[in-house]
């Protein structure tokens, strides 16, 4: 069961965080690979079909639950953007600041879309 874990940090701690985040969601897709990887050598040696299933499930049951972690990456980067892009229309100029983040945030939004990708392949 999932369930929605609400907290607050300010607002330049934002990229910092969900960072954070996706490296964890990378190494968990990393496990999920070595998973999938041990149970092939398994069959191949061992000839252990129900270890092999069970690692597949569980590798099966890291890549869902990353992929959902990552739709929260993007609704976080989603509406940190919005955010950030509605004070850039309030104010007359944006500056290097802002525009460096929003551009830290489009990267972070890219590596989420590599992650995603990985995890369907």
């Amino acid at each position: 069961m999932r369930v929605k874990v609400t907290y607050s940090i300010d607002l330049e701690d934002v990229p910092l965080k969900v960072s954070s985040l996706i490296a964890e969601i990378h190494q968990d897709l990393k496990n999920s690979c070595e998973l999938v990887a041990n149970s092939s050598s398994l069959l191949g040696i061992e000839n252990d079909p129900m270890k092999c299933i069970k690692d597949l499930e569980a590798a099966q049951d890291i890549i869902y639950s990353t992929s959902q972690q990552l739709d929260d990456m993007k609704s976080i980067l989603i509406g940190y953007q919005k955010i950030l892009l509605s004070e850039s229309e309030n104010s007359e100029e944006v500056d290097e600041q802002t525009h460096n983040t929003i551009q830290n945030m489009k990267n972070l939004v890219d590596q989420i879309k590599d992650i995603k990708e990985l995890s369907n392949d």
